[in-house]
């Protein structure tokens, strides 16, 4: 594994932790409708960034990078969900399960130099989510 892997894999793990302080901090203040929004999207876009990147890196193994990548999506939706309830569990839960057989499919299809660029998207767009939570409140 690459530099690259790594400081994505990182990176993905502090938005996770971000998020879930966020949703700590502002879990009396959300809605459930907002919540379970949330957490589908924190859910589908860490599915989907790592569904991209495992995807590219285990081209033409579509099972494990599809594997990998369902599991981290699921651990992130479900664990950044539990914090506001049963109902943005369960879609956090189905969030990341549909980003991480999204990705694994997209990254197998992109040749490196596109994976690249489609993670660099989503990575910002996973980032954007955090500002997400004063905008709601």
């Amino acid at each position: 594994m690459s530099f690259y892997h790594y400081f994505v894999f990182f990176t993905l793990l502090l938005l996770s932790l971000l998020f879930a302080i966020l949703s700590f901090y502002y879990k009396n203040r959300l809605r459930d409708m907002s919540g379970m929004m949330l957490s589908m999207i924190i859910g589908t876009n860490i599915g989907l960034t790592v569904g991209v990147l495992l995807g590219s890196s285990y081209q033409g193994n579509l099972f494990y990078s599809t594997l990998y990548s369902i599991v981290g999506g699921v651990l992130v939706g479900t664990t950044c969900g539990i914090i506001l309830g049963i109902l943005p569990l369960l879609e956090g839960f189905m969030g990341g399960l549909m980003g991480g057989m999204m990705g694994a499919m997209l990254g197998d299809m992109l040749t490196q130099e596109e994976s690249f660029i489609v993670i660099n998207l989503l990575l910002t767009f996973s980032e954007s989510v955090l500002f997400l939570f004063p905008i709601i409140c």
